[in-house]
């Protein structure tokens, strides 16, 4: 089976496949200013790219994982296209405000885990 993503740390990979929704926004700090002149002027300070990457039926071990890097902060390698770029990576922290993967609904599911990675490059 081949995956769409991955996530390493050291010697820790965890591979996988995003749910439907995947978004990759990029962030921009930039400033905006008018000279005395009255000419309006732009300035772009930084530019980081950020992923919304939805995650459906993760194993325990894989959840337990990702929810480790996450309260450590680590510096994650991540590769966004293992199919068609599998050469490209980037260098991500977790940004979730709470934990980013949880035990899904109903008990059925209860060693199934979901949630929603927010990696933003550092």
């Amino acid at each position: 089976m081949s995956y769409a993503m991955k996530l390493v740390k050291d010697a820790t990979t965890i591979e996988f496949d995003p749910a439907q929704g995947n978004i990759a926004p990029v962030i921009l700090d930039v400033s905006h200013h008018r000279a005395a002149s009255g000419k309006n002027l732009s300035y772009k300070w930084w530019k980081k790219l950020r992923w919304e990457v939805p995650l459906d039926r993760f194993s325990k071990a894989d959840a337990d994982q990702i929810n480790t890097w996450w309260e450590a902060l680590a510096t994650l390698t991540f590769y966004p296209d293992l199919i068609n770029s599998p050469a490209t990576t980037y260098s991500v922290l977790l940004k979730n405000d709470v934990a980013p993967v949880s035990e899904m609904q109903p008990a059925t599911f209860a060693t199934h885990y979901t949630g929603i990675l927010i990696l933003e490059e550092t």
